[in-house]
């Protein structure tokens, strides 16, 4: 799949103000996304306490899923990528639930995704 000269599978030639720009949008749809993910995780755990066959996800948490529009905004359209790099921002979240320093997650997050789009696009070529 080609991908735009924008997506950030080109993110070594965005320019740097569009860059600066994205991550700003990247990290106000992280955050948020990791305190909802601990929120839904301490939730779950008071909910089905004596429960150990519980899945991990609510049909509420199948619905609210913000990291869809950080594909839209990296143009990341093909569906592999997006289930590789949505593992990668799930792996890390679950690493540190309940660490509340959500911005150093997210910029954790975001150096992995951008480690992980840049391995990607590489092998896309």
């Amino acid at each position: 799949m080609e991908y735009s000269r924008n997506s950030c599978n080109n993110i070594d030639n965005i320019i740097k103000k569009t860059f600066i720009k994205n991550k700003k949008i990247v990290m106000s749809i992280l955050k948020p996304f990791l305190q909802i993910f601990d929120t839904f995780y301490y939730m779950d755990k008071v909910i089905n306490v004596a429960n150990n066959e519980v899945d991990d996800f609510w049909s509420l948490e199948e619905h609210y899923n913000p990291i869809e529009a950080l594909f839209l905004l990296c143009q990341i359209e093909d569906e592999n990528h997006k289930d590789i790099l949505y593992n990668v921002i799930y792996e890390a979240a679950s690493k540190r639930e309940g660490d509340k320093n959500f911005k150093a997650r997210a910029k954790e997050i975001l150096s992995l995704l951008k480690d992980k789009i840049n391995s990607l696009a590489t092998k896309s070529v």
